[in-house]
């Protein structure tokens, strides 16, 4: 299973006073589609482990031991992953509050 990699801004130490409203665009519109990547890679997911449950599922009674110990790895390895990109998915949306905030911010004070 490759490992993703998304796009999450680090707005920890940022100066917003001194941050142009373009820039802040900019980042909100990559947080956007690397949301819209982190869901595409979820449904994904969701599919693999739906699909592992039903091999699983197919061959239960006539595998064996090591066989049925590879088909539950693969599907710990696919949970996760799928854990991993919840995370991800969590700190890409409160980053992007923090961006909309900012960017109300300055439509209501111009």
């Amino acid at each position: 299973m490759k490992k993703r990699n998304f796009f999450i801004p680090n707005v920890d130490n940022w100066r917003w006073e001194r941050i142009e409203r373009r820039y802040v665009r900019q980042m909100y519109d990559r947080s956007t589609e690397s949301l819209v990547e982190i869901e595409g890679a979820l449904a994904q997911l969701d599919a693999d482990v739906s699909k592992i449950e039903q091999e699983i599922k197919g061959v239960w009674a006539s595998a064996n031991a090591n066989m049925m110990l590879a088909f539950e790895g693969r599907l710990l390895d696919v949970r996760l992953e799928r854990r991993r990109i919840l995370n991800i998915q969590r700190k890409l949306l409160g980053v992007m509050d923090r961006l909309r905030a900012h960017l109300s911010r300055d439509v209501i004070h111009a």
